[in-house]
């Protein structure tokens, strides 16, 4: 992808590096998290790279999986909570 050699595109790039850095959170669980979140909004190439990244800082393919796990059930959830807007419809 060609990157945008915009002010704003670096001021992003730094932003996310710092987001992604060692914090309260490692920078392995951040990426982790990123590995669940990209699942939900389903983006093909955020997902390659988010993938790529956090087996770079030496999460598993184990680890991976139940993040995705996690992603799945939180989207399901939101979908089966939302069933309960329909329900004054039938009234």
């Amino acid at each position: 992808m060609d990157k945008p050699s915009t002010k704003t595109h670096q001021m992003f790039v730094e932003f996310s590096n710092q987001v992604f850095a060692d914090g309260e959170l490692s920078a392995k669980m951040k990426a982790i998290i990123s590995v669940a979140v990209v699942h939900v909004t389903q983006s093909p190439g955020c997902t390659e790279a988010h993938v790529q990244h956090a087996l770079q800082l030496g999460a598993t393919r184990e680890e991976l999986i139940e993040a995705a796990w996690v992603a799945a059930s939180m989207r399901a959830g939101a979908a089966f909570t939302h069933m309960r807007s329909m329900f004054p419809k039938f009234r």
